[in-house]
């Protein structure tokens, strides 16, 4: 649809190229990184049958950064490997080279734009998930009187299945942002956000979101948030695969929906840090629930409909100079109108190191 890889590949080699003789340094160095991280969770798919399984995850990356007193250009690789315990067949690779350009100007405006190009390798059985993919963004921000920043942007990602045409796409998506501070510390930020994805039928969808953030002691900020998300047209027919593929599983054109959400983050001594967050989902889907599957006569009432409540604890630490440690506790539950997607309790704890040098 959208065309062969190898020209998407031109066109970020061309980007790199041009974004290189642009940049003509003042400095430049090396940015290596590792990590490691391993999780268990009850329920991989996020269906009924609850299946279990421990990954774990590993990713390197290594990026070239040159600068100037206001600007930045940085060349990187980025790659990482998911292995899967109990089912290894679903283990899969992701790797990615990409190009980004920050700049700074007078009056507090900034300018960021990138290229990132990736592929996903899996092994037999899974080969369907092999997909070329390229996304190129670009935002501007500026600080306006009375201390209010615009924030405003453009992404294009693209995908192309190697094994399932029917799933190539293109998707759009572009947005605003504004923010005021008040004399409080209280931030007050709005948003809109419209995305258009073109395959083989075409679907949009506006996100509009209000976030009210502010601080309840020195090392404590609390913020509030709710998104309402609108389809202004969607495709019939969409369906839920894979969990670690999220274009594929949780298509966001889709459903309609609203989420209210909490964060509260906590700075301790000695660069530590706890982030506590949660809230509830509720999606009404465009789609018929399984049982449509089976040959059952459904009607309009008969699409799914699901209420998500999750939570989600992350303790952040240094051990070590270029040694940092995270551990996460994620629970969530879908209460569901099709029974394959209504599941009570999903647990994942994870625990993740990261090496920088």
């Amino acid at each position: 649809m959208f065309g062969h890889p190898k020209k998407h590949m031109r066109f970020v080699l061309f980007f790199c190229m041009v974004l290189c003789l642009s940049a003509m340094p003042a400095w430049a160095g090396v940015v290596k990184n590792v990590g490691l991280a391993t999780s268990y969770n009850n329920n991989v798919l996020r269906d009924s049958d609850s299946q279990g399984d421990y990954i774990t995850q590993l990713n390197g990356s290594l990026a070239w950064v040159y600068g100037k007193e206001q600007s930045q250009t940085q060349f990187y690789y980025s790659g990482t490997g998911y292995m899967f315990a109990e089912t290894g067949s679903r283990s899969f690779l992701l790797n990615g080279v990409g190009v980004s350009y920050v700049g700074e100007f007078g009056q507090g405006k900034r300018v960021q734009v990138g290229s990132f190009a990736s592929t996903r390798l899996n092994r037999s059985g899974y080969e369907v998930y092999n997909h070329f993919g390229l996304k190129n963004y670009a935002t501007f921000k500026m600080y306006l009187p009375h201390r209010v920043m615009l924030n405003v942007g453009y992404t294009l990602q693209m995908r192309n299945y190697w094994k399932m045409d029917v799933r190539q796409y293109a998707d759009h998506s572009v947005y605003a942002q504004m923010s005021k501070q008040f004399s409080t510390q209280t931030l007050l930020r709005g948003d809109v956000g419209y995305g258009f994805k073109q395959h083989g039928d075409s679907e949009g969808q506006i996100v509009l979101g209000l976030e009210l953030g502010q601080p309840l002691a020195e090392n404590t900020s609390l913020s509030l948030r709710y998104e309402r998300r609108v389809n202004t047209h969607a495709n019939a027919f969409g369906g839920d695969l894979l969990d670690l593929d999220i274009d594929l599983l949780n298509n966001r054109y889709d459903y309609n929906g609203q989420v209210w959400s909490a964060k509260l983050i906590q700075q301790l001594p000695h660069r530590r840090q706890l982030v506590m967050a949660g809230g509830v989902a509720v999606r009404n889907y465009q789609t018929l629930t399984t049982l449509a599957w089976q040959g059952v006569p459904l009607f309009a009432d008969d699409l799914r409909k699901d209420k998500n409540p999750y939570l989600s604890v992350a303790f952040e630490t240094p051990l070590g100079n270029r040694v940092r440690g995270r551990f996460v506790y994620d629970f969530e539950s879908n209460k569901s109108n099709d029974t394959f997607y209504n599941f009570g309790k999903r647990n994942n704890l994870s625990v993740d190191v990261g090496f920088s040098f």
